[in-house]
């Protein structure tokens, strides 16, 4: 596949590559070493990456850009497939986030990174937040026609809002708020639709998951003491970090049913995971390895994988798994794929 070298900053790759402290309310602090680069010994020394070029999605093509952003995000833009005109671009960390560098939606509507989305009908990009009010984008599921975001209103401000937009009316709603105190930035904040709830952290006071009704207009605590809830694509199940209060070194992953609520399995890793059909996937960054549990069998581990790299992409195979991530080697960002199996 065509790629592009790009020269960057080494300072910059430390900071972009890395999950960092995230500290929830009274000083609970999490922290995951996930990162391609550890030390900083070359200071402002330069690098090159290598990144794979085209995605032709309908009627756009999605393409890394030759520079990279201020935050160390990669610049991916956006044209026009007929007459390769450029419609826009969008900045991403595909290593970092929850969610996929795009996602096509059922009305032709393509979300791009997590702060644009291209309108089909239209034949634009615009940005994710247009009709809602808000600045910044923590994360966002779609449901149908229902978009919800939990995102800021301004960056300099700490106010919270989940916001849910109706993508064929356009209107928008405020379903909750809160202030995300006692954190170092940046904040972690998740959400995920499941059967007309929507799932989504609330940090305010003491950390805890809510859960609010589209049919009853209501939002009510799903699990006190917990956060970074992660919603499984088909709804049927959730992801989320049980905090220990009183010892933050005693917090544990947890996977539960949301359609009986009942909790499946403890498991070991960081908040960095991947969802493949009946299989969930979680990287234990201590130890550097990609961990597959088998959700229809009790989450039970079906297998280890070591792993440097930073993946964005996971498939289990009939073998193994399928890993598409970045790494840092020779003194250049790549991206690759491979195939490890068990």
């Amino acid at each position: 596949m065509k790629t592009k070298k790009i020269i960057i900053f080494m300072t910059l790759i430390i900071g972009l590559l890395s999950i960092g402290y995230v500290c929830l309310a009274e000083g609970s602090v999490f922290f995951a070493k996930d990162s391609i680069i550890e030390n900083n010994p070359g200071g402002i020394n330069k690098y090159t990456a290598e990144i794979s070029d085209t995605i032709k999605l309908q009627d756009i093509t999605v393409s890394a850009s030759e520079e990279i952003a201020d935050d160390g995000s990669l610049i991916f833009n956006v044209k026009n497939t007929s007459d390769n005109s450029i419609l826009g671009s969008f900045w991403y960390k595909p290593w970092l986030e929850n969610r996929p560098i795009y996602l096509k939606l059922s009305n032709g509507d393509i979300i791009l990174g997590k702060e644009k989305i291209y309108s089909y009908k239209e034949k634009k990009v615009v940005p994710l937040t247009e009709g809602t009010g808000l600045e910044t984008v923590f994360d966002y599921d779609v449901s149908g026609d229902n978009l919800a975001i939990v995102g800021k209103r301004s960056s300099n401000n700490a106010g919270i809002e989940v916001v849910i937009k109706n993508l064929t009316t356009g209107k928008a709603k405020s379903i909750d708020t809160f202030k995300y105190s006692g954190f170092n930035y940046p904040e972690v904040i998740y959400l995920g639709w499941s059967d007309g709830k929507l799932f989504y952290d609330y940090f305010e006071n003491t950390p805890k998951i809510k859960e609010y009704s589209l049919q009853n207009d209501k939002s009510e605590v799903y699990f006190e003491g917990a956060g970074e809830a992660q919603v499984s694509p088909d709804g049927s199940k959730i992801v989320f970090t049980q905090i220990n209060l009183k010892d933050r070194h005693d917090s544990k992953i947890v996977l539960s049913d949301l359609k009986n609520n009942q909790i499946i399995a403890t498991l070991d890793g960081s908040r960095k995971l991947f969802w493949d059909n009946d299989y969930l996937i979680i990287k234990n960054v201590d130890q550097a390895k990609l961990v597959v549990y088998d959700i229809k069998n009790k989450g039970i581990k079906a297998g280890e994988y070591p792993i440097e790299e930073q993946p964005y992409e996971v498939n289990v195979t009939g073998d193994g798994i399928k890993v598409k991530s970045y790494s840092f080697k020779n003194e250049t960002i790549i991206d690759t794929e491979k195939e490890f199996n068990k």
